[in-house]
């Protein structure tokens, strides 16, 4: 048989899916929880994200994994939310996020009031927008890698990041005007 139509042993596939499973759980249960609002139907939303991974040939994988999870994680979201029928709600995404950041608690303090404030005015930008936003600060992707988890082209997600920026900036002007 040719290298190419060999497939992978159980043992290789097993260690791939729990490779993807250390670096993507985490932050797909994030992504998750902001289209289903709960934290149990993220979790099964990134389970049956990752149980597809389970039953796909690594070989058709064209988009990179990163981007093909958060595609099937977002796919398995809405349509979990739309199945559930009832309206997404604002939770802290931080809820997942490891406590111990190395910083003194006043440090962290004055950052999570600042992070806290930023999400909050995050959360009032058109969906798409913040859907940007999140995929490229909270969890590292490319505009191509973006464009390719939403569905639109790379030209549209720098539009939207750069319109989402814009009115983030302003309103941080505006906010400290008021402060001083």
């Amino acid at each position: 048989t040719s290298s190419g139509s060999r497939m992978a042993s159980p043992e290789h596939q097993l260690c791939w899916v729990e490779a993807a499973l250390d670096q993507f759980e985490q932050p797909l249960l994030r992504y998750a929880l902001r289209f289903v609002g709960c934290p149990e139907l993220a979790r099964e939303v990134v389970q049956d994200t990752f149980l597809k991974l389970c039953q796909l040939d690594r070989s058709t994988l064209t988009l990179g994994l990163g981007p093909w999870l958060y595609a099937v994680c977002r796919n398995q979201a809405i349509d979990t939310r739309r199945k559930e029928s009832r309206m997404s709600t604002v939770i802290d995404p931080t809820t997942f996020e490891p406590s111990s950041n190395g910083h003194s608690p006043e440090q962290s303090a004055v950052a999570r009031d600042s992070g806290d404030w930023v999400l909050r005015q995050l959360n009032h930008l058109p969906e798409q927008q913040q859907e940007c936003l999140r995929l490229k600060f909270q969890h590292g992707l490319k505009y191509g890698e973006i464009a390719a988890v939403i569905g639109t082209t790379a030209n549209h997600v720098g539009v939207q990041i750069h319109l989402g920026l814009k009115t983030l900036r302003e309103k941080l002007a505006r906010f400290a005007e008021n402060e001083s």
